[in-house]
């Protein structure tokens, strides 16, 4: 989920809600109702600044000004109930073809080195299930926003970890990336360099706009390290947990034992599919 996309898709917020991931405060580790204070956010609504607004005499400077103030009113005693999503793992001979090992997600809080909440549910939150007007939109800039400063707070590292020791861990987001919150597809994609190991295709789960693109990565462990192989384009469609470890519909799928894969970058082409290999 990068933060990059420019139009506001329908049914968002509702899908926003649902599936956004991230970090909670390091105190509020355990589960239970909790409200998040946010008088002092400054609202700064970066994501949008760059939409040209559509029948409005206001610049979006000043529709925004007039309308933080009341967000602010609005979500500071709303309850934000914490969600600890699940986990994903793959098996499968990452570092020696004759032993499987499982490489499994941490998503934890640096302040406090343990796994962190990485959803929340904002109780008696009535989203619309289409955004129309310049002004929703802003809400719904201003809520990206409060998660990303709850994140922040937390400073949050996505990790893959290996239940093999002799395995490094592979960190997936770098310190600042408070928009990456936890890991969207984690895939076996078997042995495509020919070393007689398993490889894995990742995407991480980040905040963003509904469609917009993201990438997926391809590891190999290689010389006692994680290596990147290959990276391509996703178009972001709602993620699909059931197929969190098995494909990425339209874009990594298995046929006939071999792994393909569509880049969204080749434009004009979406039936294109190329062998996921790498000689």
């Amino acid at each position: 989920m990068a933060l990059n996309k420019m139009n506001i898709h329908q049914n968002f917020i509702g899908l926003l809600l649902v599936i956004i991931v991230f970090a909670c405060n390091s105190t509020n580790n355990q589960k239970e109702k909790s409200v998040i204070k946010i008088d002092s956010l400054k609202g700064k609504n970066t994501l949008l600044s760059q939409h040209p607004l559509e029948n409005s005499s206001d610049s979006f400077e000043i529709i925004q000004q007039k309308l933080i103030p009341k967000l602010i009113l609005k979500f500071r005693d709303f309850k934000f109930i914490p969600i600890y999503d699940k986990r994903y793992f793959i098996v499968g001979t990452f570092l020696d073809s004759n032993q499987f090992d499982t490489l499994k997600e941490s998503y934890i809080s640096t302040l406090t080195n343990k796994e962190t909440c990485n959803s929340y549910d904002i109780q008696n939150y009535n989203s619309p299930e289409v955004t129309t007007t310049v002004e929703e939109s802003i809400e719904i800039n201003f809520i990206m926003d409060t998660l990303i400063d709850l994140i922040a707070k937390a400073k949050p590292r996505l990790i893959l970890k290996s239940s093999n020791p002799k395995i490094k861990p592979l960190f997936l987001n770098k310190a600042g990336e408070d928009y990456v919150t936890g890991i969207a597809y984690l895939i076996n994609v078997g042995d495509i360099n020919s070393d007689n190991k398993d490889d894995i295709a990742v995407v991480n789960s980040t905040i963003r706009y509904a469609g917009a693109t993201s990438t997926c990565m391809i590891f190999s462990y290689k010389s006692y390290k994680w290596k990147e192989l290959l990276s391509f384009i996703i178009y972001e469609i709602p993620y699909e947990k059931k197929n969190a470890t098995r494909k990425i519909p339209g874009f990594l799928e298995k046929k006939n034992g071999k792994w393909y894969y569509h880049d969204y970058n080749w434009q004009g082409l979406d039936s294109e599919r190329r062998l996921l290999k790498i000689n």
